[in-house]
């Protein structure tokens, strides 16, 4: 009968040990979805986690946001850099609506498909590389890269998702060292 008056406490204890943990940890992971904001400069996105200094890019006004994309797609951030041909965007796209469920690279052979479409339509020559993975901001995202007018236009287009969401980082350059640098300056909020 002792034995199970000092188990029965001790049970009650580890569940609600257990109750607490989880909770601590439920309430730190559940940053509802934003599409980030500018904060001094910097671009902060705390449900993505990724932030960037946005100082040598030029964000596009409101109007121009509303030329973009679709009812289901928001950008967090776009922007034409100091330099020709510099573009640089993030957007999320919610997949709920989607009959489709997508992966990383599920998402990328679609955006790829629109992105041939408007260069064969346009009759630009480009050239898309093979999807890799890649790390930005702690995160493992897939990428891949394209040639524009034989080498007049690169782009790397990153794409993650998470929660239900495509969130895809794209750079733009005449300069792949450019690009390099951007992904580069993209870091983790809790850095």
């Amino acid at each position: 009968m002792k034995r199970k008056k000092i188990i029965f406490p001790i049970i009650t204890a580890v569940v609600i040990a257990v109750a607490v943990i989880a909770a601590v940890w439920y309430g730190m992971n559940t940053v509802s979805y934003t599409k980030g904001a500018v904060i001094d400069g910097v671009y902060v996105n705390e449900w993505a986690n990724f932030k960037f200094d946005i100082t040598s890019w030029q964000p596009i006004t409101d109007e121009e946001y509303a030329s973009y994309g679709n009812e289901n797609t928001e950008y967090g951030f776009m922007s034409y850099g100091t330099g020709t041909g510099q573009q640089f965007s993030v957007c999320f796209e919610d997949l709920s609506v989607q009959s489709e469920k997508y992966d990383a690279a599920g998402y990328s052979a679609e955006l790829v498909k629109v992105l041939e479409k408007s260069f064969t339509e346009k009759n630009i020559p480009y050239s898309i590389g093979e999807f890799y993975e890649t790390v930005v901001a702690d995160e493992t995202y897939c990428a891949f890269d394209t040639d524009i007018g034989n080498g007049k236009l690169f782009q790397r287009i990153c794409v993650r998702i998470y929660k239900n969401r495509a969130i895809t980082v794209s750079v733009s350059s005449t300069d792949n060292a450019v690009i390099d640098e951007t992904f580069k300056s993209i870091v983790a909020v809790t850095e």
